[in-house]
């Protein structure tokens, strides 16, 4: 059975929140705080998401050279992902969107069925894998709001104990 629950919020993000939680965790490993290199099997389409997804984790602070096969398959995804919606946008032979149904016809050309393109489930698969993998890095709104970390918390509240026991 797998763990219950939220994820555990990173020590590093407990100690900047001024948690005493930070002071009981010894046994999570720091992350490098670099950036990777790409790996060598990203394709040339991919290179230029691969920057882009670089400096937007760097700009948040999320950013990790252990996180490199994490970024190269949410670049992979991604790539995935706009080349399949795509294929729904494209047109057919009259210029018409091929859209998200196919129409299935018998033998006499009569119409049987609608039936979902392929595309669509896999935009859809797509969308839910970027989506985990987004919230992971702090990539999306409610991710990076329980990434939050406020500054002058930890101070705040010393200094509204401390009123009591000035000297």
């Amino acid at each position: 059975m797998g763990r219950r629950g939220p994820p555990p919020t990173p020590t590093a993000t407990l100690a900047k929140r001024g948690s005493w939680r930070a002071k009981r965790r010894t046994a999570e490993p720091p992350a490098p705080r670099e950036a990777p290199e790409p790996p060598a099997w990203l394709t040339k389409p991919e290179l230029p998401i691969w920057r882009d997804v670089l400096a937007k984790l760097s700009e948040i602070g999320t950013l990790s050279r252990v996180d490199a096969a994490t970024i190269a398959r949410y670049v992979r995804a991604l790539l995935r992902w706009r080349r399949n919606s795509d294929a729904l946008l494209a047109l057919d032979k009259q210029g018409n969107p091929l859209g998200e149904v196919i129409a299935v016809r018998d033998d006499a050309g009569n119409l049987k069925y609608l039936q979902q393109t392929p595309h669509v489930a896999i935009v859809n698969n797509l969308e839910a894998i970027l989506l985990r993998l987004e919230q992971q890095f702090g990539l999306t709104p409610s991710a990076r709001a329980s990434l939050a970390i406020t500054v002058g918390k930890a101070t705040d509240a010393v200094n509204k104990k401390n009123r009591f026991f000035t000297q």
